[in-house]
C-alpha cells in the first residue's frame, strides 16, 4: 500500500530493494536466523516512527476494562 512498510522500505534502503530477495523475507524466520541483521536495523527505524504515537480512546478503554478485569479477550484484525 502508499506509505506502506515495503515501501518505505525501498525508498530508506534502497539496497534491499536492488536486493534479488523480496521484502518480506525481512519478515521470515530463516532470514533472520542467517542474518539478523537486516531485521533489527528496520525495527530500529520502525520503533523510531512510532514514539510520538498515543494511545487512542478505544486503546485506554480496553486498558481500563483490562485493569478492572472485565476484559476476557481482544479480537483485532491487521489491515
Amino acid at each position: 500500500s502508499a506509505g506502506g512498510i515495503f515501501e518505505r522500505m525501498k525508498l530508506e534502503h534502497p539496497e534491499l530493494a536492488a536486493s534479488e530477495r523480496p521484502p518480506e523475507d525481512l519478515f521470515s524466520i530463516s532470514h533472520f536466523k542467517e542474518d539478523p541483521t537486516d531485521f533489527l536495523t528496520r525495527m530500529k527505524h520502525m520503533y523510531a516512527d512510532l514514539d510520538p504515537v498515543k494511545p487512542t480512546p478505544t486503546h485506554n478503554f480496553l486498558r481500563l476494562l483490562a485493569d478492572k478485569g472485565a476484559l476476557l479477550r481482544v479480537y483485532t484484525q491487521n489491515i
